[in-house]
C-alpha cells in the first residue's frame, strides 16, 4: 500500500511504497496520460501539458523503485521462531522506496488525474457522459482508476492530518470545482513551485488553499492572466506550440523538505 505524508517542512509530500506498489503505480500514469506518442492524442492533444506535468512525477516515482531516491527498510513481522516452524529462512524486513514531490505540483497532478480518469470512464464505458458511468461494468473494477484514486486519496488523507478541519473542508471545496487543466498554462506551476520554496513552513501552510485556488480557478488569477499573455504572444511570433515555451527559472539548489 502506497503511504503519503507531508514532509517535515510541508515543502511537498512523501511518498513510500514497495517495488509492487510504485510498478503498479506508475504502469497506471502511462496507461491513463495523452501525449505525442498515445493513440488518444489526435482527440485528447489539449490534455498533453497537463499529461507533461504528470509523466514528471511518474518519473520520480520510476526512479524511486529503481533505487535512485530513498530506501528504507520496516520489520515484517517475521521472527527466527516462526522461520524455524515454517522450515523457510526469510527476510526479517521489507523494503520500501520513497521520493519526494514538491506541494503544488502534487496539487495539480491529483487535479490532472481526475480529468485524465474522466476521459478513461467515458472510453471504457463507450459514453460523453461520466456520471452514473463510473458505475458501469466496465469502469468499477478496473485497476487503473483503482489504483489513481488510491494514490489521490492517500494525498488528501496527508494534508488532511495537517490542516484544521475548516481548512481541509475549504480545499475539498476546491479541489471539487476547478476550471479544468486544459486551459491551465502548466509554465505557471514552476513559478508557484519556487515562491512555495522559499517561503518557510508557517507561511507554506497559509499558503496551500490559496495555491489551490490560483490552479482550479485559473481564470480569475492575474498571474496565470499575465504569464498566459505572455506565452500566447511568444508562441504565435516564433510559431511554437505554447507548452513548449520555456521560461527560465531557477530552482533552488537545495530544498529544505
Amino acid at each position: 500500500m502506497i503511504k503519503i505524508t507531508t514532509t517535515e517542512q510541508l515543502a511537498g509530500v512523501r511518498l513510500v511504497g514497495d517495488y509492487e506498489d510504485l510498478n503498479q503505480l506508475v504502469d497506471a500514469i502511462h496507461e491513463i496520460v495523452v501525449d505525442e506518442y498515445s493513440e488518444k492524442y489526435a482527440k485528447h492533444s489539449r490534455y498533453a501539458a497537463a499529461s507533461l506535468r504528470v509523466l514528471g512525477v511518474c518519473y520520480d516515482i520510476r526512479h524511486a523503485y529503481q533505487g535512485d531516491r530513498e530506501v528504507l527498510t520496516e520489520s515484517n513481522g517475521m521472527t527466527r521462531e516462526m522461520m524455524t516452524f515454517h522450515k523457510l529462512i526469510v527476510p526479517e524486513n521489507n523494503v520500501y522506496y520513497a521520493c519526494n514531490i514538491i506541494l503544488p505540483e502534487m496539487i495539480f497532478v491529483t487535479l490532472a488525474l481526475n480529468e485524465l480518469i474522466k476521459l478513461r470512464v467515458a472510453e471504457l464505458s463507450k459514453s460523453k457522459y461520466t456520471m452514473c458511468e463510473g458505475f458501469h461494468k466496465n469502469v468499477i473494477w478496473d485497476e487503473v482508476i483503482i489504483t489513481l484514486r488510491a494514490f489521490q486519496s492517500a494525498f488528501s488523507r496527508s494534508l488532511k492530518e495537517v490542516m484544521t478541519q475548516a481548512t481541509y473542508s475549504r480545499w475539498l471545496n476546491l479541489m471539487s470545482n476547478s476550471d479544468g487543466i486544459t486551459t491551465f498554462y502548466t509554465q505557471y506551476l514552476d513559478e508557484m513551485n519556487i515562491d512555495y520554496l522559499f517561503l518557510d513552513r508557517e507561511k507554506r501552510m497559509s499558503q496551500i488553499n490559496k495555491i489551490t485556488k490560483a490552479i482550479t480557478k485559473h481564470w480569475e488569477d492575474q498571474r496565470h492572466k499575465s504569464l498566459r499573455m505572455k506565452i500566447d504572444t511568444f508562441a504565435r511570433e516564433n510559431n511554437c506550440d505554447k507548452k513548449d515555451v520555456i521560461f527560465k527559472m531557477a530552482y533552488p539548489e537545495t530544498i529544505q523538505w
